[in-house]
């Protein structure tokens, strides 16, 4: 192993023991500390991790660079790519201290439209497949959902790169009455859920350059799979895009918009149809907030 691999090795494992150990401290703080206190708190880690991460800075960087049309060097990508590190340690303080705290405390900072959207959508009797995107705080806004409906919410988990984070991840969404559904048994799962007219949640913000259908999302064109709109050509459930996000003064925006109708067919053209919608209505989104655009794979 040369010299550099070497590097490159003890630069990652550091990495990740400030993440975990950042995941540990978060826990133990949660709650025990004002939380514009444990914000600020978190802020430098996020940064640490910015600036230690150079993999996941390049691809921030990257994605950044496409949502603000701005070439790589200039200096509102790096801004908004810090930021988004900053962010996402918030996010990380939300989730440990709102899986602790009453119902009561959570609901008092949230403001929600289109639930009349939802309730119409689940009165067809066919089940809700809700998409989103690595936008804002979708994970709180799992625990909010279950807080809105006595309909049952099901979440497509995606594993995280190391098994820790995964674990650490997974106890949290349970601890927020949201079942959670491995990629391995996806498929059954999320036809069982949708024929017991139950909620579906999954993200369409995956790059794939196999198996997926050509988009263009934030005005580049991409690639993206199409679970989403297959799950709905079978099952004739609507699909409902959401967003979840952080406003300025503390409080959380949830939306849910107007349903997508199912596609009249699995075929590819009505697949790309029904994806490109779907990814329109939740790009406005992370273009109108693109620092809580928490996507550390690359998106085009």
């Amino acid at each position: 192993m040369t010299l550099l691999h070497r590097l490159a090795r003890y630069r990652r494992q550091s990495v990740y023991a400030i993440i975990h150990g950042t995941f540990r401290a978060s826990a133990f703080l949660a709650s025990r500390l004002p939380r514009r206190l444990e914000y600020r708190l978190a802020e430098p880690v996020g940064l640490l991790v910015y600036f230690v991460w150079r993999q996941k800075r390049r691809i921030v960087h990257h994605n950044c660079a496409h949502i603000l049309r701005r070439p790589p060097a200039d200096g509102s990508v790096a801004r908004t790519a810090r930021a988004v590190f900053r962010n996402y340690a918030h996010n990380i303080v939300d989730l440990l201290r709102y899986s602790q705290v009453s119902d009561q405390d959570l609901e008092s900072l949230i403001l929600v439209s289109g639930l009349e959207n939802l309730e119409a959508a689940l009165q067809r009797g066919q089940g809700v497949i809700l998409a989103f995107c690595h936008f804002g705080v979708w994970e709180i806004g799992g625990k909010v959902l279950t807080l809105l409906t006595p309909t049952p919410v099901n979440g497509l988990a995606e594993t995280a790169g190391f098994a820790w984070a995964s674990q650490f991840m997974q106890k949290q969404r349970h601890g927020q009455r949201v079942r959670a559904i491995a990629m391995e048994t996806a498929l059954r799962a999320t036809f069982r859920a949708l024929a017991n007219n139950e909620i579906v949640a999954l993200a369409i913000d995956r790059r794939v350059d196999t198996d997926g259908v050509p988009i263009v999302f934030c005005g580049h064109p991409t690639s993206i799979p199409t679970g989403a709109a297959r799950l709905a050509a079978r099952t004739q459930a609507p699909i409902l895009p959401a967003a979840f996000y952080r406003l300025p003064d503390g409080r959380y925006c949830g939306v849910i918009e107007a349903p997508i109708e199912p596609p009249p067919s699995a075929n590819r053209e009505a697949l790309i149809a029904c994806m490109s919608q779907t990814a329109a209505v939740l790009e406005k989104y992370v273009l109108a907030h693109p620092d809580q655009y928490f996507k550390f794979q690359p998106m085009w």
